[in-house]
């Protein structure tokens, strides 16, 4: 497995395919929270958070906006 360097300051920018509905939030949550745990969860409804109005392409981001937002470290948004 390689080894990642990801540092604060570097960004990101999220694309989507499709609309996420509230049925497949809740599948995704009662479904895969108990298999992936909640931080993978909590990772992916942030990143689909930032998708504004419906929009395929979110502004860039950096994973320093994830460390805030999810109040974890890298080594655990990683991990997620």
């Amino acid at each position: 497995m390689r080894k990642v360097n990801v540092l604060p300051a570097d960004t990101y920018f999220i694309t989507s395919k499709a609309v996420l509905t509230d049925y497949d939030r809740k599948i995704i949550t009662l479904l895969y929270q108990p298999i992936i745990g909640p931080n993978a969860i909590s990772l992916y409804l942030t990143l689909i958070s930032d998708l504004d109005n419906n929009l395929s392409f979110s502004d860039i981001n950096t994973h320093h906006h994830l460390m805030i937002s999810l109040k974890n470290g890298l080594n655990e948004i990683k991990k997620a």
